[in-house]
């Protein structure tokens, strides 16, 4: 080869991206197509199989591969000349120029080759300061990774590479933790964490509560934001406990709100027929009669349009009866109703409870309609009392819930990191303590896993030492769960009864009379239907007391119904009768005469027809000429001997 200038370049060039087969130029120069290496990413390539070298005259060149390269190749191009002496100058031989150069290029060559090499290694800046760069003896040095000592910085064992092996594993969780605490994820947040261990102490042993709380947080919320209806329903815990205990009955009596509010709006009425009970009593107990002289009206205006006539009719009352019939009798009292008795006597009995009712119409109103939320109130009396007593402390969960769930999710990595704290600032701040960090890998390991959990931890430090301070509070709560969620799922209702807690009182006060009312329901429904007749009955209680004194004779009069009616279409014979009551009498002396008279009309018709003879008979009898014919002897006789008396 020529004599050529050897070029002060690395002998190195590398290409990246590229496809095909080449060429690929190197800058350096060789001698001989053997004064190169190439590799395909770390695999290193035969000159003619793989490749081949075109030498430039200046010694630079380019290789051509024999199978083309893809995109995500790697070629690499470095020297390659064999470490050896190819020309030996013999004494008092020829030295001739051209041998001396190619040696001399050869060993430039080589050099640089060797300082590239070395350029791919370690070094120590000509500028630093050392004492004792040698390595430490193979037996030390077996099994570990290669440390500096940390005040020298000359080479010295350093961690195993069992411990090394470990690090490696966590490497990942070790930069996890360094992230969350250097401001990558969150600022000191395992400082943070650290500081306030103990509060995370206290919160992992309640996290159940925790837990609980917080999936009951908006009924906490909710409760803690109805607390002064709360407050209020508690501070008549009792009225509401005894408003319970007669919902049944309140809901009566609402139910029945219509005729109690027809009884209380003819209250007046009802206390003037109360102060005639006695005489309504009585009148109840001959209703039927009354009812059937009432449908009788009319006649019962005509009869006594004729009292006087009636009077006198009266004397001969024994004459009379033996005109009427049982039939009449079995209709009258067909025309009595058992409903108008009935209703009499339930007047009657619940008149007390009735004006009780009407002077608290508005009290018993509210309560009934609100009969569900206190019956639910007064079973939860003691709870409410409770969260009320809390409520402050539940406030503090509930704007906390978060990061209160957050931390009782991770509370044992929490406590993991609690306890290996020391360790942890150790790996983040010492590099170099890499075995302390390797026998706590796993804890690095479960605290990077929940690296996210402590940056949030740390974030809510002040919250978490808050929830630790209230600690028994949030068990409180905790165990009080299931009473929080039931008055938060009445909390309008709570609102409900704090607004009518004056009348839930009242309502308490009076709860034997709403009991009643209740239990008479019934009648006071049957009042409230006859309100009309029961103002009718007031207004003419002198009269039903007047009717309640001649109760007998109204019986009397109701009985005898249909002979009234009779009475009355015929009252212009009553008249007449009246008028010859004398004669009435007479004729009843005679009855029965009379009826023997009505047995013999035959015989009365046939001497009717005969009467002229009679008449002469009786003449005859008269001028004694009968008696003479019986001094003769029988009739018969007389008329067959003598002719001198005529024909009979």
């Amino acid at each position: 080869m020529s004599d050529i200038a050897i070029n002060p370049v690395t002998r190195r060039v590398q290409f990246t991206g590229n496809t095909g087969t080449g060429p690929y130029a190197f800058t350096f120069n060789i001698l001989v197509d053997g004064d190169i290496a190439v590799f395909k990413g770390t695999t290193e390539l035969t000159l003619t199989t793989d490749y081949t070298v075109s030498i430039n005259a200046n010694g630079t060149g380019s290789i051509t591969l024999t199978a083309a390269l893809i995109a995500s190749d790697v070629l690499t191009i470095i020297g390659g000349r064999e470490l050896s002496r190819t020309t030996d100058f013999v004494t008092a031989g020829d030295l001739l120029a051209s041998s001396l150069n190619e040696q001399l290029d050869s060993n430039v060559i080589m050099t640089q080759q060797l300082d590239e090499k070395l350029g791919r290694g370690l070094f120590v800046n000509p500028g630093d300061v050392f004492t004792d760069l040698e390595l430490p003896l193979k037996d030390d040095r077996k099994g570990t990774v290669l440390g500096f000592n940390e005040t020298t910085g000359d080479p010295e064992p350093g961690p195993t590479l069992s411990d090394v092996d470990s690090l490696a594993t966590i490497s990942a969780d070790i930069k996890t933790l360094a992230e969350i605490q250097d401001g990558t994820v969150a600022t000191d947040a395992i400082t943070n964490v650290n500081t306030i261990r103990t509060d995370v102490t206290t919160v992992s042993g309640i996290s159940s509560n925790v837990t609980t709380v917080a999936g009951n947080t908006s009924n906490i919320n909710t409760v803690a934001g109805n607390n002064a209806n709360i407050t209020t329903v508690a501070g008549i815990s009792t009225d509401v406990t005894t408003v319970s205990g007669i919902s049944s009955n309140v809901t009566s009596v609402v139910g029945n709100e219509t005729n109690i509010n027809a009884v209380a709006g003819n209250n007046a009425n009802i206390t003037t027929v109360a102060g005639i009970n006695s005489d309504v009593t009585t009148v109840s107990g001959i209703s039927s009669d009354v009812t059937t002289v009432a449908a009788d009206g009319a006649d019962i205006g005509v009869v006594a349009g004729l009292s006087s006539d009636i009077i006198t009719v009266s004397g001969v009352s024994t004459e009379i009866g033996r005109l009427g019939t049982a039939d009449a009798v079995s209709d009258m009292n067909a025309l009595s109703p058992a409903a108008v008795i009935a209703d009499m006597d339930s007047l009657a009995d619940n008149v007390s409870a009735i004006s009780i009712v009407s002077d608290d119409i508005g009290n018993v109103i509210a309560a009934a309609l609100n009969a569900a939320n206190i019956n639910t109130v007064a079973a939860d009396g003691a709870d409410i009392g409770l969260v009320a007593g809390s409520i402050s402390n539940v406030n503090n969960v509930g704007g906390s819930i978060s990061n209160v769930n957050t931390v009782a999710g991770s509370i044992s990595n929490v406590n993991t990191v609690s306890g290996d704290i020391a360790n942890v600032n150790t790996v983040a701040g010492v590099s170099g303590d890499v075995s302390t960090v390797s026998g706590i890998s796993a804890d690095v390991t479960t605290v990077a896993a929940d690296g996210t959990d402590i940056g949030v931890v740390a974030g809510i430090s002040s919250d978490v030492t808050t929830v630790s301070g209230i600690s028994a509070n949030v068990t409180t709560v905790a165990a009080d769960s299931t009473d929080i969620g039931v008055v938060a799922g009445i909390s309008s209702d709570v609102t409900t009864v704090s607004s009518i807690s004056s009348d839930v009182t009242t309502v308490s006060g009076i709860n034997v009379a709403v009991s009643a009312v209740a239990a008479d329901s019934a009648d006071i429904g049957t009042v409230a239907g006859i309100s009309s007749n029961v103002t009718t009955v007031a207004g003419i209680s002198g009269n039903v007391t007047t009717v309640a004194g001649i109760s007998a004779n109204v019986t009397a009069v109701a009985g005898d119904e249909a002979d009234i009616g009779t009475v009355a279409t015929n009252i212009s014979n009553v008249n007449t009768v009246a008028g010859i009551s004398g004669n009435v009498t007479t004729v009843a002396g005679i009855s029965g005469d009379i009826t023997a008279v009505a047995g013999d009309t035959a015989d009365i018709d046939t001497v009717v027809a005969n009467l002229a003879n009679i008449n002469l008979v009786a003449s005859n009898i008269n001028a004694g000429v009968i008696d003479g014919i019986f001094d003769y002897g029988a009739v018969n006789d007389a008329v067959s001997s003598s002719t001198d008396y005529g024909s009979l």
